[in-house]
């Protein structure tokens, strides 16, 4: 082999390496990007709590549904920035008191 065809081999070899490199270390910030985005979405979702109104002419009912959320969870993340159900049970009577007011017939 003479030195032209050496020098040429050698920088083949190193081009090859580099892409190999880029390849690989690409590879692995996707890799860690997308499980520190995965730990982020596990850590931030919260369970969905679902809200129950109901009335008829004798009663209304309002209650949370945790559907198996740990009770303490609830009351730590949820009911301290929710209406008490008895603040949301007086709204729903109040508007229907209204409603029945300007629609007495109903």
């Amino acid at each position: 082999m003479n030195c032209p065809s050496l020098i040429s081999a050698v920088g083949d070899l190193l081009q090859t390496a580099r892409i190999g490199a880029a390849t690989a270390v690409n590879r692995h910030h996707t890799l860690r990007n997308w499980l520190f985005g995965s730990y982020i979405v596990d850590y931030e979702q919260k369970p969905p709590v679902g809200l129950i109104l109901c009335t008829d002419k004798k009663e209304t009912r309002v209650n949370y549904d945790t559907a198996g959320l740990d009770q303490q969870l609830f009351v730590s993340r949820y009911l301290v920035a929710l209406p008490k159900p008895e603040e949301l049970q007086a709204l729903i009577e109040n508007d229907c008191a209204l409603w029945q007011q300007k629609h007495p017939q109903s």
